[in-house]
């Protein structure tokens, strides 16, 4: 534990929610992991389709490093894609999750962040042409419903499950 002299409780609250707040995003990559090996295989004729060595967490480390998003950024783009999940029908896999998350996070960024990048910078996090950032960010907004919406409470029960997932 970090030991802040001279501070009021409120920074030891501020500590602690950061800490958890790390805590939160390793959990949802576990969460990803899992989902993805119950998915099965991706529809290889899907926009989102593709297949991939990449280990979920390098890959998050590496998008990370590049775009530098917030927890909470982080955390909607899971929300958005468990929405995409029950608004498609579809699974999570390894042969989708890494476009799937390319449109996750850039909605989530420019909806939450007061400064975020472009898609073509986007596109070259991902090795992807502009062209498809673009058309990946359109499928997945109409595929949610263009909704993206999240109350308190959405975002506090998805963060609980992965905490409780993370236990299991």
């Amino acid at each position: 534990m970090v030991e802040i002299v001279g501070t009021t409780p409120d920074a030891h609250a501020v500590v602690a929610s950061h800490s958890n707040k790390v805590n939160d995003i390793k959990d949802l990559i576990a969460e990803f992991e899992k989902l993805c090996a119950k998915g099965g295989e991706g529809d290889s004729q899907s926009i989102y389709y593709l297949r991939t060595q990449y280990k979920i967490s390098l890959f998050m480390e590496r998008i990370n490093n590049y775009l530098a998003c917030s927890d909470e950024t982080i955390i909607s783009a899971g929300i958005y894609m468990e929405r995409w999940c029950s608004e498609t029908r579809n699974k999570l896999s390894f042969d989708n999750i890494f476009k799937l998350l390319l449109p996750a996070i850039l909605v989530s960024a420019k909806a939450r962040e007061d400064e975020f990048h472009s898609n073509s910078f986007f596109g070259t996090c991902w090795s992807l042409p502009l062209e498809l950032v673009n058309k990946l960010e359109c499928d997945f907004l109409k595929e949610i419903g263009w909704d993206l919406y999240i109350s308190e409470d959405q975002y506090s029960t998805f963060v609980q499950n992965i905490r409780a997932n993370a236990t299991k």
